[in-house]
């Protein structure tokens, strides 16, 4: 075994501990890829892994494939449901092609996914015309025949009426009766 001193032994395990260092998880790719390029014979992990992850990268592109063979299979089956769901409530619920239009936009603001949901919620929050009571007048009443004689002079000579009513008046407040 040849000779070697001291200095050149401490040399070749700093270059040892280094190069282990460099092969550490961190840096293992980084490194074998400088040493690729000052020496291109040599083989590196990527090289030794080129056929397996060859083979990966296909199967990935098949599931690739197949997830949006589905996902276009769902999005297809999710619009002829939507577009049944409008057409439904257009022939069975009364929906104008302006309250269609309504409709998705509160689809899209209040993030309701379901038309019929949506629907309902639409028609919740639009405003109703208050039918008149049965209860209450619908007019005010001016001019209405009525029993009472004050009333009927009231409407008959407004006038007449108010100077009558306002001497009546003094004459309570003199007499001590307001």
């Amino acid at each position: 075994m040849p000779e070697i001193s001291e200095e050149q032994l401490k040399n070749l395990q700093r270059a040892d501990t280094l190069v282990r260092e460099l092969l550490g998880a961190d840096t293992k790719a980084e490194f074998e890829a400088l040493v690729k390029k000052k020496y291109p014979t040599v083989r590196t992990t990527a090289d030794e892994l080129a056929p397996a992850m060859s083979e990966i990268k296909k199967i990935n592109e098949r599931f690739d494939a197949l997830d949006a063979r589905f996902k276009k299979e769902d999005d297809d089956v999710a619009d002829k449901k939507f577009f049944d769901a409008i057409a439904d409530l257009k022939s069975n619920h009364g929906l104008t092609d302006e309250g269609e239009k309504t409709l998705k936009r509160i689809m899209t603001e209040k993030i309701i996914p379901d038309p019929y949901v949506a629907f309902n919620h639409m028609r919740a929050i639009e405003p109703k015309p208050t039918a008149p009571s049965a209860f209450t007048p619908t007019e005010w009443g001016f001019g209405r025949k009525t029993d009472d004689k004050d009333v009927q002079r009231l409407f008959e000579d407004p006038d007449g009426w108010a100077a009558d009513e306002a001497q009546r008046a003094w004459n309570d407040a003199v007499n001590g009766r307001a």
